[in-house]
C-alpha cells in the first residue's frame, strides 16, 4: 500500500496560538508533511511549536499501517523527522515496552542544528500508560536558541525540559512523519540505536495539535493545551444488543459480535440449559463461551487476552463451573503467554443438577470483575458469585463464541436465550426476566412459569408450567380482549336475516337439524355441517372427523355416499336410496326409520347382510363390522391387516417384506429381520462373527448364521467427521489420522485403514475422491478387485450405474443423488460401502446382477424437503415441526405436531405439514382459492395470514365457541351475543386530526386497530365511528378536506363489511368538513353534522364497484345566501340511501344535482324522512334524480319553502320496469317556478301522493 501523504498546513499567527486538532484515521493511521524551516520567518520572539496526542490502547481498533506489526516489536513509532534531500533521520519519537525490566519508557532523540545528538526519555507507570491520553510537544524559538520539550501523562506534565540549541534537526527541508512503522535502515547512524532495529506502528489513537508558527509564546502556555482537551470516552451504545436464540448441539457454534467497542465496562447475561450430555469419558471440561477481542490473530485472541470465558467441569465426584478472565500484568499483547501470565481462572463447585435453567451475568465495572450464577428448580435457587479486581485493556470491539467453539468429542447439547451483551454498562443485574407471561420462573421460556399474576388473568397450566390466555382474549403481552382494544359489541339488528346455528341446515325456511353425531372426537356428516345453505339439495353424507385420545393428528374419513330421508319430525338414512330423486319417493325406507335398532357393518361384495337385516354404513376406516353406541360408532370386527383396540381398526405395519431390503436406519440382521441400527451416528450397520468373518448380513444372500459370544455389530460407514472403531464398536468423532485420506475405520486389529482417498491415489484407499480425471461427472470411483474403475457416486442429479459404472442423468423426481441397484433388494446404497467390503472382508465387492431386467434407479438423496419411498420414489416429507412422520399410500403425512398455544396437540396436517388454526379452532383444513375469494376477494394472503384462511372443522373445547357454518370460521359469544361484529371508535380534536387519517403517521387509525385480533376472532363486520364533536373547522383553516379510506379486508379474512360513521355536532360553531372522499366502505353515515359552505362541497363515495348503503341524518348544509359554489355529492352503486331529518338552507345551485350519478341495485332502499330545503335556488338542475328506477321509493315529510326553481325539478324518476314512489306529507310553500316542475316522470313509474300542501306558489311556463 501506498503511503498517504497529507500536507498539514503551517498556520502563521501574530498573536496567540491555533487549538486545532487534527484526528489521524484509525483505518490507515499515516500522516505526512513537508516542513521547510528558513531563518528569515524568525525574529525576536518568534517559535514555531506542534504536539502529539496519543492513547494506547492494544486490542483496540488497530489497523496495521506498513509491515511492521504490533507483534512485530515492543516499541512503537510516534513521529519522526527526516532530511527531505539526506533521507538521514533528524528526530526520533516512540515508547518503549521492556517486559522483562516491566518498564515503560518515552524516548525522543534527535540531531540538533548544532550536529549533535541529543537523547531524553520518561518513565511511564505501568498501570497509567493504556488508556490514558499522553502529549508531546515540540516549541523552537530559533532566535532565542531555545527549544522546549514537553511530555503530558492526562493532566500531569512528566518531562519539561529546556535546551539551548536553534533547532531540533540537522536539515532544514525536512519530512515529517506521523504514526506507521519504522525500520532503521544500514544509512542512518544514530547513537544507541542499533541498525535494523523495527519499531511498529503504535496500537492506538493519534491526534495532532498542527504547526504553529507564532510571536510570544510562554514557557507555560503548554498548559492551555491540556486544559482544552477532552479526555473521556464517548461510548457508543450497541443498537443490536440480543443474539438469536439457539439450540446448540453437536459441533454447533456462533459468535455475536458488538457493534461498537466499549470504553472500559461491558456487562453479559444469558440463560443457559445443558439438554443433553455425550461423553466417552467420566470425567471432562467443556468449554462453552468465549469473550475476546475481534481478532482473527492466535495471539491477540488468546486466552490471557480474553476477556470472559466459561467451562464446565463433569466429574462423577462433583461437576464444577470454571471460570477465566485476565488481569495484565504489563501492557504488552506480543508476549509468550505459555506460561499464562495474565490469566484467572477460578472453580465454582455445584452442589445442584447441572441441567437445571441457570441464568448467567457477567461483566467488568470500573476494573471490578463480577459474575453471577444462578441455578433454578421449582421454587430452589442455587446462587455462586464472584468478584476480581482485574486490570483489562480498554476500546475493545468484543466477539462472543459460544457452543462447542473447541469442536470437542465429548460435549453438550446447550441451550442460549435472551442472551444480550452490552458494551457501555453502568451495573451487572443478576437479576433475571421471567417470560412476560410469568410471575415467577425457573426459566426463560413460557413453559418454565412457576406462578402467573392475578392481575394478569391467565391460567396456569402446571403439567407445562406455563400461563396462558383465556380463550376470550389474545395474547398481546397482557391477556387483552375486545374491551382492552376499545371495541364495543353491537347488538344484533333485529331486522337482520337469521342464518342457521352450526349442526342444522336450510330447510323449508327453516333451521333443521342436520344427521350428524357431534362429539370432541367424531363428527359424521360434514357435508351437512359445513354446507347449510345447499345441503337440502343433496341429502347425503360421505365426509367424517375422527380424532382419537391420543393427540394425534386428525383423520377424514371418507365413506360411501348415504342418502337421507325426511319422516317428518327428522332426517334418517335412505336405505335404498342411490341418488337424491330417490329420496323423493321411498315408501320403504320411510317404514324402516320406525325400527328402534339398526345394524351397522360395512357393505362390501363379501358380506352385504347381517343376520338377513339390512344395514347403515360403517364410518370407521378399516372395520368389517361396526354397532353403535349411545355417543359413537364403534368397531366389532376389523379387516385382515388391521388390529381393533378400543373400537378402532389400527393398519399393522410389517417392516420386514420377503425379498426387500431394509430401510435405514433399519438394516437386516443375521436372522433376516429387519432391525433399528443403535449405533449412534451410524449409516449402515451390519451383523457378524468375529472370528469368521465368512459369516456377515453384507454378503449378497447371505445364509442364517447362529448367535454365540463372538456375534457383533458393526458399522460400515459412520455420518461424516465419524469413524468406527471395531475395538470398542462405536463412531468416534475424529478426523482420519492416514495422509490424504477423508473416510477410515479401524479394524478388529486396531489398525486404521483408509475406505476413500482425497487425491487420485489408489494405494491410499480402493475409493478416491473427485473422478473426473476417469469418469464424468464422478464424484467418487473405486478400482474393482479385477481392476476396474467404476463410479460409485456421481454428481448431484446424476445416476451411478452398477451395469457400465458410468454416470447418467438420475430420472428420479426431486432426487439429489442416485444409484442403480436391484429393484427387489433395494440395494443401491451397498455401492457406498464397497471400499469398506473389500477390506474388511478379504477383498469381496459385492456382486451385479446377470438381469438387467432386475436393476434400476434408486434413490440415495432426495432435495431438501424430500424423501425416498420404498428406496424408489423421492416424496415430499414431513416439515421438520412434525413429531411423527408416517408413510401411507406411497407419500407422508404427519401423524403427530407439537401442542399448540393453549399446549394442547395440533390436530391438523396436510401434505406432511402441521396446520396452524386460529386460536378457537382445535382441527381445520385448507380451502382451495375459489372457496378463498368466495369469502374474502380482497385478503391478501402473506406466510404470517395464511392460516386465518382455513376453515375450521372442530372448535376449541369451551362451551362459549361456535363455529359459523356458512364461512366455517370460529367465533366467540357471550350467551347470545357474539364478537364478530364490533366498534371502534375514534375521538380526536384538531391536534390529531392530521396523525389520524394520514397513512404516514404512526397514530393513522388503521394502526390502532389490532388486526391479529380481527382475524383471531373472525370479525365479520366493523364499525368505525369518528366523532367530531371536538372538532371545529374554524380552529383547523389549514385543513380543507379529508380522505378516508380504509384495507381492513386485505387485512382481516373474515371481514365481509366496514361501515363508517361520522358524528359531528349541529352546533354553527363547530362546522363539518365540507370536502370527503370516503373509499372501500360498504356503508357510510355522516350524522348531526353542520356543513357550512364557502366555496365548494363535495363528498365521494366509493367501494371498488361493490354497492354501498349511504345514510346522511340530522344534518344542516348551509351556505351564504345565494353564494353560487361548486356542489358535488356522488353516489355510484348504492344498495341503500337514507336521507333523514336534513335540511338545505341558503343554496344555490346551478346545473347540478344534490346527488349525482345515483344508480340504484336491483333490491335497494330508498328512504327520504323529514327532508327541508329553504331560502334555496335551483337553476337548470333536477333536485333528485333516480334513473333506471329498479324498486321503491318511500319520500315521507319533504318540505320546500321560500325557493326559487328555473328550468329545474324537484324529483326526476324513469323506469323501464314498473317502480313506485310513495309520497307521504309534502309542502311546497312560498316557492316559484320558472320552466320548472315539481316531479318529472318517464317510463313505468306510479307515484302515489297523499297530505300534499301547496300555499303560495307561482307557476311560470
Amino acid at each position: 500500500m501506498s503511503q498517504l501523504h497529507i500536507v498539514i498546513l503551517i498556520v502563521k499567527f501574530i498573536q496567540g496560538e491555533s487549538q486545532v486538532r487534527i484526528s489521524m484515521n484509525q483505518d490507515y493511521q499515516l500522516m505526512t508533511n513537508s516542513f521547510l524551516i528558513n531563518s528569515q520567518d524568525y525574529q525576536a520572539n518568534s517559535y514555531f511549536s506542534y504536539g502529539i496526542w496519543s492513547r494506547y490502547t492494544p486490542l483496540g481498533r488497530n489497523n496495521q499501517v506498513g509491515t511492521i506489526g504490533i507483534l512485530d516489536s515492543s516499541c512503537f513509532h510516534l513521529h519522526n523527522a527526516m532530511g527531505q534531500s539526506t533521507k538521514l533521520l533528524n528526530f526520533i519519537l516512540f515508547d518503549c515496552l521492556e517486559y522483562p525490566a516491566q518498564i515503560i519508557k518515552r524516548q525522543i532523540l534527535f540531531k540538533a542544528s548544532d550536529e549533535n545528538w541529543y537523547s531524553y526519555e520518561a518513565i511511564i507507570n505501568n498501570f497509567m500508560y493504556e488508556y490514558t491520553w499522553h502529549y508531546f510537544e515540540i516549541t523552537s524559538w530559533p532566535f532565542e536558541k531555545k527549544l522546549q520539550l514537553i511530555f503530558i501523562q492526562d493532566k500531569k506534565t512528566v518531562l519539561n525540559k529546556i535546551i539551548d540549541v536553534r533547532i531540533p534537526y540537522s536539515d532544514i527541508d525536512l519530512q515529517l512523519t506521523f504514526g506507521g512503522g519504522l525500520l532503521i535502515d544500514q544509512y542512518q547512524d544514530i547513537p544507541n540505536l542499533e541498525k535494523g532495529t523495527k519499531f511498529s506502528f503504535f496500537p492506538g489513537k493519534m491526534e495532532l495539535q498542527p504547526i504553529y508558527i507564532g510571536m510570544y509564546k510562554k514557557l507555560s502556555d503548554y498548559l492551555l493545551v491540556t486544559k482544552l482537551f477532552t479526555v473521556e470516552c464517548q461510548c457508543q451504545f450497541n443498537s443490536v444488543r440480543y443474539a438469536n436464540d439457539k439450540d446448540l448441539k453437536f459441533l454447533e457454534s456462533y459468535s455475536f459480535t458488538s457493534q461498537y467497542p466499549n470504553c472500559e465496562n461491558f456487562g453479559l447475561a444469558t440463560w443457559i440449559r445443558i439438554t443433553n450430555i455425550k461423553s466417552d469419558i467420566s470425567e471432562f471440561t467443556y468449554n462453552v463461551m468465549k469473550l475476546s477481542a475481534t481478532f482473527s490473530n492466535s495471539q491477540l485472541a488468546n486466552e490471557n487476552l480474553a476477556a470472559f470465558q466459561l467451562s464446565y467441569f463433569l466429574s462423577p465426584l462433583r461437576n464444577k463451573i470454571l471460570i477465566s478472565t485476565y488481569s495484565y500484568t504489563f501492557p504488552l499483547v506480543n508476549l509468550d503467554f505459555s506460561d499464562n501470565p495474565f490469566l484467572i481462572q477460578r472453580e465454582i463447585d455445584l452442589y445442584n443438577d447441572i441441567k437445571l435453567w441457570h441464568y448467567l451475568a457477567v461483566g467488568v465495572i470500573n476494573n471490578e470483575f463480577t459474575i453471577f450464577i444462578t441455578f433454578y428448580e421449582d421454587f430452589l435457587e442455587y446462587y455462586y458469585e464472584m468478584y476480581e479486581s482485574v486490570n483489562h485493556f480498554h476500546m475493545v470491539r468484543y466477539q462472543l463464541e459460544y457452543g462447542n467453539i473447541k469442536k470437542q468429542s465429548n460435549y453438550f447439547d446447550v441451550q442460549f436465550k435472551n442472551l444480550n451483551f452490552d458494551n457501555c454498562p453502568f451495573y451487572i443485574d443478576y437479576f433475571n426476566f421471567c417470560h412476560f407471561s410469568c410471575e415467577r420462573c425457573d426459566g426463560p421460556t413460557d413453559t418454565d412459569c412457576l406462578s402467573c399474576s392475578e392481575s394478569s388473568n391467565r391460567i396456569y397450566i402446571r403439567e407445562y408450567k406455563t400461563c396462558i390466555c383465556p380463550y376470550d382474549t389474545i395474547d398481546d403481552y397482557q391477556c387483552r380482549g375486545f374491551e382492552q382494544y376499545k371495541f364495543s359489541l353491537n347488538q344484533i339488528d333485529a331486522n337482520q336475516s337469521v342464518e342457521c346455528l352450526f349442526g342444522y341446515f336450510e330447510f323449508e325456511d327453516q333451521c333443521t337439524k342436520c344427521p350428524s353425531i357431534i362429539q370432541d372426537n367424531f363428527l359424521t356428516c360434514l357435508d351437512c355441517l359445513f354446507n347449510p345453505n345447499t345441503w337440502s339439495k343433496i341429502l347425503s353424507c360421505e365426509i367424517n372427523l375422527y380424532l382419537n385420545d391420543e393427540g394425534q393428528t386428525s383423520k377424514i374419513i371418507n365413506q360411501e355416499k348415504q342418502y337421507f330421508i325426511s319422516d317428518g319430525n327428522e332426517f334418517k338414512p335412505c336405505l335404498k336410496c342411490k341418488n337424491y330423486e330417490d329420496t323423493n319417493n321411498s315408501f320403504e325406507d320411510s317404514k324402516q326409520t320406525i325400527k328402534e335398532f339398526q345394524y351397522f357393518c360395512l357393505k362390501n361384495s363379501i358380506d352385504l347382510f347381517v343376520q338377513n337385516k339390512d344395514c347403515f354404513q360403517c364410518y370407521i376406516q378399516d372395520c368389517k363390522l361396526c354397532r353403535i353406541t349411545l355417543f359413537k360408532q364403534e368397531c366389532i370386527i376389523c379387516w385382515q391387516g388391521s388390529k381393533l383396540i378400543n373400537g378402532e381398526c389400527q393398519m399393522q405395519v410389517f417392516i420386514l417384506q420377503p425379498k426387500i431390503n431394509c430401510v435405514q436406519p433399519y438394516y437386516l440382521d443375521y436372522q433376516k429381520n429387519c432391525k433399528l441400527c443403535t449405533i449412534e451416528n451410524c449409516k449402515y450397520c451390519f451383523e457378524y462373527i468375529s472370528n469368521d468373518l465368512t459369516k456377515s448380513t453384507l454378503y449378497l444372500n447371505f445364509n442364517q448364521f447362529d448367535m454365540n459370544e463372538y456375534h457383533k455389530i458393526g458399522c460400515a460407514q459412520c455420518e461424516d467427521n465419524f469413524i468406527f472403531d471395531f475395538q470398542i464398536g462405536k463412531c468416534l468423532q475424529k478426523q482420519p489420522s492416514i495422509e490424504n485420506c477423508l473416510r477410515s475405520f479401524i479394524n478388529l486389529q486396531n489398525i486404521e485403514v483408509c475406505t476413500l482417498s482425497k487425491y487420485d491415489n489408489f494405494s491410499i484407499a480402493p475409493a478416491i475422491s473427485n473422478c473426473l480425471n476417469y469418469i464424468q461427472n464422478c464424484k467418487q470411483c473405486i478400482l474393482t478387485p479385477e481392476k476396474e474403475i467404476k463410479c460409485v457416486l456421481c454428481n448431484d442429479g446424476f445416476t451411478a450405474s452398477i451395469q457400465t459404472g458410468q454416470c447418467y442423468l438420475c430420472s428420479i423426481l426431486n432426487s439429489k443423488t442416485c444409484i442403480e441397484g436391484q429393484a427387489a433388494l433395494k440395494d443401491g446404497w451397498v455401492q457406498q460401502i464397497q471400499s469398506f467390503l473389500m477390506q474388511f472382508l478379504n477383498n469381496y465387492f459385492y456382486p451385479t446382477t446377470k438381469n438387467f431386467n432386475k436393476i434400476a434407479e434408486l434413490p440415495q438423496e432426495c432435495q431438501n424437503g424430500f424423501k425416498p419411498i420404498f428406496t424408489i420414489y423421492c416424496h415430499q416429507y414431513c416439515e421438520p415441526r412434525c413429531l411423527s412422520c408416517i408413510e401411507h399410500n406411497q407419500q407422508f403425512f404427519c401423524n403427530q405436531c407439537p401442542l399448540n398455544y393453549y399446549k394442547q396437540p395440533i390436530r391438523s396436517s396436510e401434505k406432511g405439514k402441521c396446520l396452524q388454526c386460529s386460536q378457537l379452532c382445535l382441527v381445520c383444513q385448507s380451502r382451495t382459492p375459489e372457496e378463498i375469494n368466495n369469502i374474502n376477494p380482497s385478503f391478501k394472503i402473506t406466510d404470517s395470514n395464511s392460516f386465518y384462511t382455513h376453515k375450521c372443522l372442530q372448535k376449541a373445547n369451551d362451551q362459549n365457541i361456535v363455529i359459523d357454518p356458512y364461512t366455517n370460521l370460529a367465533k366467540y359469544c357471550y350467551q347470545t351475543q357474539c364478537i364478530d361484529t364490533i366498534t371502534f371508535k375514534i375521538d380526536f380534536d384538531y391536534n390529531s386530526f392530521i396523525e389520524i387519517f394520514s397513512k404516514e403517521f404512526y397514530n393513522y387509525y388503521e394502526n390502532l386497530i389490532n388486526i391479529i385480533y380481527c382475524n383471531e376472532f373472525g370479525i365479520k363486520e366493523l364499525f368505525i365511528q369518528v366523532d367530531f364533536k371536538k372538532f371545529n373547522m374554524r380552529e383547523c383553516n389549514l385543513i380543507q378536506r379529508i380522505l378516508i379510506e380504509n384495507n381492513f379486508k386485505q387485512k382481516i379474512f373474515s371481514l365481509q363489511k366496514t361501515h363508517l360513521q361520522l358524528i359531528g355536532t349541529s352546533d354553527e360553531q363547530k362546522q363539518f368538513i365540507s370536502y370527503l372522499e370516503i373509499q372501500n366502505f360498504d356503508s357510510v353515515e355522516i350524522n348531526s353534522a353542520y356543513f357550512k359552505i364557502q366555496e365548494e362541497f363535495f363528498i365521494s363515495l366509493t367501494n371498488d364497484r361493490n354497492p354501498i348503503e349511504f345514510a346522511i341524518m340530522n344534518t344542516i348544509i348551509n351556505s351564504k345566501q345565494f353564494n353560487q359554489f361548486e356542489y358535488s355529492l356522488k353516489l355510484n352503486n348504492y344498495k341503500k340511501l337514507t336521507i333523514k331529518n336534513v335540511t338545505y338552507d341558503g343554496l344555490l345551485i346551478i346545473n347540478q344535482s344534490l346527488f349525482d350519478y345515483l344508480t340504484l341495485e336491483f333490491d335497494s332502499q330508498i328512504l327520504i324522512e323529514n327532508l327541508i330545503i329553504q331560502n334555496s335556488q335551483f337553476n337548470y338542475s333536477n333536485l333528485f334524480t333516480f334513473p333506471n328506477l329498479k324498486t321503491t321509493i318511500k319520500i315521507d315529510h319533504l318540505k320546500i319553502n321560500n325557493c326559487f326553481f328555473q328550468n329545474s325539478a324537484v324529483f326526476s324518476f324513469s323506469s323501464y320496469l314498473t317502480a313506485n314512489v310513495d309520497i307521504i306529507q309534502m309542502q311546497v310553500l312560498n316557492t316559484y317556478f320558472v320552466f320548472s316542475t315539481l316531479i318529472y316522470i318517464s317510463g313505468k313509474v306510479k307515484i302515489t301522493l297523499s297530505l300534499l300542501n301547496i300555499r303560495n306558489i307561482l307557476n311560470l311556463t
